[in-house]
């Protein structure tokens, strides 16, 4: 687990400022104990709290950079088919400076772009790319939603964060209730995506990743449940042998971490 948070701000870039998404890195610390980084430039900032699992040195901190700096990324998560994404990068061309899945995932969208990466990521994630030279906005969640990712939009740009209160550092975001969402929470005890308990804070769905530019904001799925039209072509005894086999393999993946292997 790790704390992601920045802001980007297209029509007052002076307004962001790196020390508010500092502070909001700092309330984010109970997810990542074991580094703080700050990325910032007029316009954008980006904030990063570590809990080293993959890759423990100073080389995989985060924000992390590709392209002579171009691109920067901020993630949370894990990526259990890291090495083989690496593997298949690598026979490409490209060259990695540490043994993280971060930085797999980086050269990965560089490389492959947005559309073709995340269908190829097997793993829970939630993600902010900043391409500096487009000055575009990418927030990405992991298919079921594992990883946490909230955002509110601000006057020129947007604000998010992996939990709801470094938002309200911001002094646009406010505290009102949204009197749908507590409706739900009473009822169900869970609120629906988009919305959240506060009517200017939102939850980007699972299997969703929103791109945003100075003109334009996009929140698209990337995946959906299938639904309607499955069938079991095999026998029993082969689905239960074949499902142990997939189990076993994924707990396998599972435990691909340089702090569980000392």
């Amino acid at each position: 687990m790790c704390g992601i948070c920045g802001e980007i701000n297209f029509r007052h870039p002076d307004q962001v400022d790196p020390g508010r998404v500092r502070a909001m890195a700092r309330s984010l610390a109970h997810r990542g104990p074991d580094g703080e980084g700050v990325w910032h430039e007029p316009g954008a900032a980006l904030g990063h709290r570590r809990l080293a699992i993959i890759d423990l040195t100073e080389a995989a901190s985060q924000p992390m950079a590709a392209d002579g700096g171009r691109y920067q990324i901020v993630f949370n998560g894990e990526i259990y088919n890291h090495p083989a994404l690496r593997k298949e990068l690598e026979e490409q061309g490209e060259r990695f400076a540490t043994r993280s899945d971060t930085e797999v995932i980086l050269r990965a969208l560089v490389a492959w772009g947005l559309e073709e990466t995340l269908p190829r990521l097997e793993g829970m994630w939630a993600f902010a790319l900043w391409d500096r030279i487009e000055r575009r906005l990418v927030l990405c969640r992991d298919r079921m939603g594992i990883k946490p990712l909230y955002f509110a939009t601000t006057p020129g740009g947007i604000v998010f964060a992996s939990e709801i209160h470094p938002l309200l550092l911001h002094p646009s975001v406010t505290r009102e209730i949204h009197l749908k969402s507590l409706c739900e929470q009473v009822a169900c005890r869970y609120v629906l995506a988009p919305h959240t308990l506060l009517k200017g804070i939102r939850k980007l769905p699972p299997g969703h990743h929103l791109v945003l530019k100075e003109d334009s904001t996009r929140i698209s799925p990337y995946w959906r449940i299938p639904l309607g039209g499955l069938t079991c072509p095999v026998a029993e005894e082969d689905a239960l042998a074949g499902f142990s086999h997939h189990f076993e393999q994924s707990v396998q993946d599972r435990l691909l971490s340089d702090r569980l292997s000392g």
